[in-house]
């Protein structure tokens, strides 16, 4: 009897690694660009407030602390020098603090704005230019966003926080500033999305909502750099 080899099943993380691979600064439309420079100026804005509160306070002096502040990116405000994990945790939380940064909602919320910091701060410690972090912005949003209309019914459903999806797309954006290969790109979904699940519970009572915020920004920031980072060593779950 004869056996025939059957094609491998095209997974998602595949579709979205490839075409976030081939897109290009010239691809985008001017509409485009301009959104995604008014996704900044909000998001500075919100971590302009954010870094007033008194936990961006306590992780700034705690990160002064443990480093020598020679690293090349920046903290906002302060100007503090980092690695470039702990600049994208850093400005994340600033971001986030206040609960003020943009939202999408269709079956699933988001909070898009919660992906880029870590693309801003491969741009500036890799030397890229404004162009790379408009690009990767897209790109964050475009998956982000997407993945909250493709559910029928959303994953909070499934008793997962909606934060997850951040997982899958968060590595997507900082991958592309570091030009990963698609296949380097499919591993960093893979080791991000297996280690940054949330389960909904713990944001289920309104109570929990600012205590869980630098909860819920670490996988998207830390995790993330980390992830394209070790994409080459790490095994790699599809």
């Amino acid at each position: 009897m004869t056996h025939h080899a059957t094609e491998p099943k095209q997974l998602l993380s595949y579709t979205i690694a490839e075409w976030a691979c081939s897109l290009q600064y010239e691809h985008l439309s001017p509409e485009a660009i301009q959104a995604a420079k008014l996704f900044w100026f909000d998001s500075v804005g919100c971590a302009l407030g954010g870094s007033r509160q008194e936990d961006a306070t306590i992780l700034l002096k705690h990160y002064r602390a443990m480093s020598g502040g020679n690293g090349k990116a920046t903290a906002f405000v302060s100007g503090f020098k980092t690695n470039p994990v702990d600049a994208a945790f850093l400005n994340g939380h600033m971001m986030r603090a206040m609960d003020y940064n943009d939202i999408y909602w269709k079956a699933d919320p988001c909070h898009p704005s919660d992906l880029i910091a870590a693309p801003l701060a491969l741009c500036e410690s890799e030397g890229l230019s404004g162009k790379d972090l408009i690009l990767a912005t897209i790109i964050a949003y475009e998956i982000e966003m997407r993945l909250c209309e493709i559910g029928r019914p959303g994953v909070r459903e499934y008793g997962w926080h909606h934060a997850t999806l951040s997982a899958f797309a968060a590595p997507v954006a900082a991958g592309r500033v570091l030009n990963l290969t698609r296949d380097q790109m499919v591993s960093a979904i893979g080791i991000s999305a297996a280690r940054t699940f949330c389960p909904g519970a713990v944001t289920a009572v309104e109570d929990f909502e600012n205590r869980s915020a630098v909860r819920r920004i670490l996988p998207r920031s830390r995790i993330v750099i980390r992830s394209v980072r070790h994409r080459d060593t790490a095994k790699t779950i599809r």
